[in-house]
């Protein structure tokens, strides 16, 4: 992401704290380049640019990005506060790029999670991971069906 003030400078942290080295690539033969200067790591994380679901053009350039990968693992980021109407567009304007997981991000700040089950019904993609706070390392847990279920019920706890 090289569109936002900062951007750059935020995933350095981030990469710090990981203990991760940062690249960045502003065109597709570029991203080439750098993934295969890191051919020695196991798992390489890719951040694209936040972008609007219905912005047809901007999402057209993350495809050409994700082109010259075809072994990528794409992994849809959703507020887990969104609403299941909101979502379904979401899916759609984001359904051209191959979407193999969801992740559900900032469920501290929902307080319904009925969505979550919804798309993962309406995309047929596993929900994958949940982000739940501000420590980037740590507020990250793998998406179980005991943990949605817990979600779901949290309402008709005595």
């Amino acid at each position: 992401d090289t569109y936002r003030i900062a951007a750059v400078q935020q995933l350095q942290i981030y990469a710090d704290i990981m203990k991760s080295p940062l690249k960045v690539a502003d065109d597709p033969e570029g991203l080439i380049k750098e993934v295969e200067s890191l051919s020695d790591y196991d798992l390489i994380l890719i951040d694209t640019p936040g972008r609007s679901h219905y912005d047809a053009a901007r999402i057209g350039e993350i495809e050409r990005f994700m082109a010259v990968l075809p072994q990528v693992e794409v992994y849809l980021l959703i507020g887990a506060s969104t609403r299941s109407r909101d979502v379904y567009e979401i899916l759609n304007g984001f359904g051209s790029i191959g979407v193999d997981g969801l992740i559900f991000t900032k469920l501290d700040e929902a307080s319904c999670y009925g969505s979550i089950v919804n798309a993962a019904i309406r995309s047929g993609k596993p929900v994958s991971y949940f982000t739940t706070g501000q420590d980037v390392a740590g507020d990250i847990e793998i998406a179980t069906v005991e943990r949605v279920t817990s979600l779901l019920l949290r309402g008709f706890r005595r």
